[in-house]
């Protein structure tokens, strides 16, 4: 709803430093990637949260992307991928990966960008980021959880 009112309360949420995995901060990131940007191509805060925020932070920021179907340029495909390859392989036991709903926007960026990024998803042991990992890779958005 554009509710901008609401951005400096969910900044100190998302950039607060504790505590670092938190579903709160994680929906709370999203709703401000929605808030701040100007257009579905404008990852801004998608990238002060990946490179400030916790880890619940930066999921959320992640989420964004995919379930909002963002499309940065292909220079900033191309950083969002190189913060992102290794977040959350030590993620404690029981998490789901964090990178799904990059994997998910994935599906509409520059498949020479991302074609790496995705194959590595396919091995990773969470099965609905291989899904959606495997869909991208076809050019295929799909319906997130």
């Amino acid at each position: 709803q554009k509710c901008t009112a609401a951005t400096e309360m969910l900044r100190q949420i998302v950039f607060a430093p504790q505590p670092e995995f938190d579903m709160v901060k994680s929906v709370a990131a999203r709703a401000l990637v929605q808030l701040s940007r100007t257009s579905l191509n404008d990852t801004s805060m998608v990238i002060e949260i990946l490179d400030n925020g916790t880890y619940g932070s930066k999921e959320g920021a992640l989420d964004a992307l995919g379930y909002d179907k963002m499309l940065p340029s292909e220079e900033i495909q191309r950083s969002i991928i190189a913060k992102c390859v290794s977040f959350g392989e030590s993620r404690p036991r029981g998490m789901m990966d964090p990178r799904y709903g990059l994997a998910a926007a994935c599906a509409g960026w520059s498949h020479g960008i991302v074609k790496e990024f995705l194959e590595d998803c396919l091995k990773a042991d969470d099965t609905p980021l291989q899904y959606v990992a495997s869909n991208s890779l076809k050019g295929k958005y799909v319906k997130l959880r």
